[in-house]
């Protein structure tokens, strides 16, 4: 909300949603919309950071008895916006 009137940097994710699957954090992004130039590859390396602090965590709590690894990442963008 902090950046809704900055079209630079604004992006709307609508639900960040983690699973765990057969031992594989996996990761659903769904986002309203999202500004191409200007956020997608910083979107990306925000998911991966998010994707390494829960699985870290998940390690930490279940340690031995369900090891954990990098599951699916999957991003869902109802609008994409690229300015020319």
């Amino acid at each position: 909300m902090k950046y809704d009137d900055d079209p630079d940097k604004a992006s709307c994710l609508s639900l960040v949603q983690f699973s765990v699957r057969d031992g594989f954090l996996n990761l659903n992004i769904y986002a309203r919309s999202q500004n191409f130039e200007n956020n997608f590859i910083y979107d990306n390396q925000t998911y991966m950071k998010m994707m390494r602090l829960v699985i870290n965590k998940i390690d930490d709590a279940w340690g031995e008895w369900m090891p954990i690894s990098f599951g699916t990442t999957t991003v869902h963008i109802n609008s994409l916006h690229k300015f020319v």
